[in-house]
């Protein structure tokens, strides 16, 4: 999981459209240096397999999430608006597309990735939070460097270790992003 070290450059944007219906768009460039020599030994089940890498690769890809709350309530604080709660569900959809040829860029891929979550109050002190999600890569080309962006950022349990805290984890952080697709509830 570590062959290569990811140097990136990202620029977006994020604007409100409508009250609880947010756009955000970013650009992204890549660069993943090899870490190691460029012929990695793969165990296999019969033999061990050797695969030739490139020692660098490069990525640009433009994205674009959409996010929306329905009935968000919210108030102005001079003129920065601060939200509050809202009744219902937070949907999110996350889509982004490797282009080929771009900036020197030398693969392609789809990815796109849903969400809903909610904080629903049931006392003054007590909160039912539910979250349902998934992802998935497609059309993917050449080396295959996966990253559920969504997926990593969202506050995943991390370990049994924590007694106090009691969250827990069936694989390590960085196996998460090492599959096609994903689906998720909690």
């Amino acid at each position: 999981l570590d062959y290569f070290r990811d140097n990136y450059v990202q620029v977006g944007n994020r604007i409100e459209l409508a009250n609880g219906l947010e756009l955000m768009t970013i650009a992204s460039l890549h660069w993943r240096k090899a870490a190691r020599p460029s012929e990695i030994s793969l165990p296999s089940s019969s033999s061990e397999t050797t695969i030739s890498l490139r020692p660098t690769y490069r990525t640009f890809a433009p994205r674009v999430k959409l996010t929306w709350t329905p009935g968000l309530y919210y108030y102005m604080d001079g003129k920065r608006k601060m939200n509050i709660r809202s009744d219902y569900p937070t949907f999110s959809v996350d889509y982004e597309r490797g282009i080929k040829g771009i900036l020197g860029s030398d693969g392609s891929y789809e990815r796109i990735e849903t969400d809903i979550q909610q904080r629903i109050k049931l006392s003054p002190m007590t909160y039912l939070f539910y979250r349902l999600g998934g992802g998935a890569f497609t059309e993917q080309e050449s080396v295959y460097f996966v990253d559920f962006v969504h997926f990593a950022r969202s506050n995943l349990p991390l370990g049994w270790n924590d007694e106090i805290g009691g969250v827990f984890h069936l694989l390590d952080g960085e196996w998460y992003n090492s599959s096609r697709w994903y689906s998720r509830i909690h």
